[in-house]
């Protein structure tokens, strides 16, 4: 049952990613155009792109496994005496989880930004 909520956490989390990486791109899409005319490399779209994802998923994912823990062992503890801790081995393995899940997502979008035609882009202006 944990784990059926877990993997449509993970689908509802990297769908919200999704959206919120595509906006993102669309309103960079001139930039991204500029950057490509004057010669910028596909490294250096990736970490125009990803750099404020990449902060956000990191705060994110720390402050989250802190009060996820908390809360679990709160809830757990007032269920059960006697019951399996969250392990720091668990919750680092639901972070890499997570940062795999959004490097995935993130990369389809960037991969779609790199390879566009920045003429098509900035006949528009």
């Amino acid at each position: 049952m944990f784990v059926f909520t877990c993997v449509i956490a993970l689908f509802l989390s990297a769908s919200g990613l999704f959206t919120l990486v595509s906006l993102s791109i669309i309103k960079k899409m001139k930039e991204i155009g500029v950057r490509k005319v004057f010669g910028a490399s596909t490294s250096n779209l990736t970490r125009v792109i990803n750099k404020e994802f990449f902060l956000m998923l990191a705060i994110s994912s720390v402050l989250g496994a802190a009060s996820g823990g908390w809360v679990a062992g709160m809830l757990m503890g007032s269920i059960w005496n006697y019951y399996q801790r969250a392990t720091p081995m668990t919750i680092i393995l639901a972070i890499i989880v997570m940062f795999v899940v959004a490097i995935m997502t993130v990369g389809y979008k960037i991969i779609g930004a790199v390879r566009m035609n920045p003429a098509a882009v900035l006949r528009d202006e």
